[in-house]
């Protein structure tokens, strides 16, 4: 129980800086610590998506609040997110039901390879940049459909595929970057969490509430709380440069770590 706790706190920290310092909320994080922890709890069933659910949960308190300290900044960039805003929700429903019938394991992995593949997109391409004024309608669907989808599917929230859409596709102010990757994260992370909640209705796990495990989402998330005004005091010291290099880095070691664990 203590170590659990532990566990619990540390990923406390990890959410609420990385909801600050980058917008993604932390579930690049959560996911794979959830998921590892969950498998040696006896009365969990499904504990790769019990581990979404519970970090799409955890990722809706901790993006509100760092959507709302950047809003007083004045920092987010809301003409970009009114064009993604019909598809993304489209998308997250999509996802968060198609994981349904997707297995723990084959979740875990394209988890594991999505997240590598962003990494290496964002070390290595050059930064190819459209203004979002110039995207077809066409265009705004499938990146706003594919940020929505990937993000409940997988239980990272928005941020952490629209940042690499922004990094490499959509020009946006530098300034808003991180503002605008929270509120994509915060809309995707509440479809989610309620669509995980409403699948997982039947499931008989302890202390859960569908495919959210209560006992860590209320731990993580009032503790996180701390750590995202952090985060973004510290995203105010790092250029928009190192911020991509520390993003990849992140994707690529968890990548790794989870296909060869």
């Amino acid at each position: 129980m203590i170590t659990q706790l532990i566990i619990y706190l540390l990923l406390a920290v990890f959410s609420g800086f990385l909801a600050g310092l980058l917008g993604i909320g932390g579930g690049i994080i959560l996911v794979p610590a959830l998921y590892l922890m969950f498998q040696n709890i006896p009365f969990i069933n499904q504990p790769m998506h019990i581990a979404i659910g519970t970090s799409l949960a955890i990722i809706t308190i901790a993006s509100l609040e760092s959507s709302y300290l950047y809003q007083k900044r004045t920092a987010i960039y809301w003409p970009i997110i009114k064009k993604f805003f019909p598809s993304l929700i489209l998308g997250a429903i999509i996802g968060s039901l198609a994981s349904y019938f997707i297995k723990d394991k084959i979740l875990l992995y394209i988890f594991a390879i999505i997240a590598f593949i962003i990494g290496l997109y964002l070390l290595l391409l050059k930064k190819r940049i459209l203004s979002h004024k110039n995207l077809k309608k066409f265009e705004i669907f499938i990146c706003s459909f594919v940020i929505g989808f990937l993000a409940t599917m997988l239980g990272v929230g928005g941020g952490l595929i629209a940042l690499p859409i922004f990094f490499l596709f959509i020009k946006i102010p530098s300034y808003s970057l991180v503002g605008t990757s929270s509120v994509l994260t915060f809309l995707t992370s509440i479809v989610g969490m309620f669509s995980y909640v409403f699948m997982g209705y039947d499931k008989i796990n302890k202390y859960s509430l569908g495919y959210v495990f209560l006992p860590a989402f209320i731990i993580i998330s009032i503790f996180s709380i701390f750590f995202v005004y952090l985060g973004i005091k510290i995203e105010d010291k790092i250029n928009t440069k190192n911020l991509k290099k520390i993003f990849a880095v992140v994707l690529i070691a968890t990548s790794l770590f989870l296909i060869f664990q």
